[in-house]
């Protein structure tokens, strides 16, 4: 799903679609608090254009890029399970490159990395429990 996350930027992936995510917004975040409530639209900046990734009814995963079209991409053989614990893997193994994502980071406000860091890490275990992963 998400790879190459370095300077602002990561390479976003799923079936046939590649996306690149800027650091105008906060994927990881915005995803984990979307997925809490089963459903919702997450818009991935790409600066000059967009891409949405749609979660419906708790069973549907579509992105819709906005490009120089509009593109509709569906994963019908993807749950939202599937897509939660694979996002939950991207970001525990590049956790230091989210919790350091530009430019949710502030650097001069004491205390932020450790507040950011509690936060994503309960978004997860939020995550494992409604979806039942710790099993």
């Amino acid at each position: 799903m998400f790879s190459n996350i370095k300077h602002g930027w990561a390479t976003f992936q799923l079936g046939d679609f590649i996306g690149s995510a800027s650091y105008l917004t906060d994927p990881v975040v915005e995803l984990c608090e979307t997925l809490l409530n089963y459903n919702g639209v997450v818009t991935i900046d790409e600066e000059g254009s967009t891409f949405d990734i749609v979660f419906s009814e708790g069973i549907n995963i579509y992105v819709i890029e906005h490009r120089n079209t509009h593109i509709l991409h569906t994963f019908d053989d993807l749950s939202i399970s599937d897509f939660v614990k694979e996002l939950i893997s991207d970001i525990k193994n590049n956790f230091d490159a989210w919790l350091n994502w530009e430019p949710c980071v502030e650097y001069e406000e004491e205390g932020y990395l450790d507040e950011r860091k509690a936060y994503i890490l309960d978004l997860i275990n939020k995550l494992e429990d409604k979806y039942h992963l710790n099993s």
